[in-house]
């Protein structure tokens, strides 16, 4: 097998990815996912955590960059709009709120920086 090599913008989301997991775990959340590897493109994002607490959640997207996150923010509203999801994006991050309650949202958004 060849060695994954990882570059420095890939390694930036996997840091972001497991700072905003041990946040959200800290904070009483439920997180599963991690970083897609090797990147599976197009189109996916570099990493994905599903985050809850047995009411509701969200679904967070990590990019490597902003403008990545950017194009793929209007077909992931049209494709989430059908299940009444909600769509937020900062940055490079994009989150789907799904019937979240109030405390995962708190939870989410004192966790993931864009």
């Amino acid at each position: 097998m060849s060695r994954l090599k990882i570059s420095a913008a890939l390694r930036a989301v996997i840091a972001a990815i497991a700072r905003s997991r041990a946040c959200m775990i800290n904070a009483g959340l439920r997180v599963v996912g991690g970083p897609v590897l090797p990147p599976q493109r197009p189109p996916s994002p570099d990493g994905e955590l599903d985050v809850g607490n047995g009411s509701g959640g969200a679904l967070i997207a990590f990019y490597g960059d902003p403008s990545e996150a950017q194009q793929f923010e209007p077909s992931i509203a049209r494709r989430t709009k059908r299940i009444g999801a909600e769509v937020d994006r900062h940055g490079a991050v994009t989150v789907v709120w799904i019937a979240a309650a109030a405390s995962v949202r708190r939870g989410v958004r004192a966790c993931v920086s864009p």
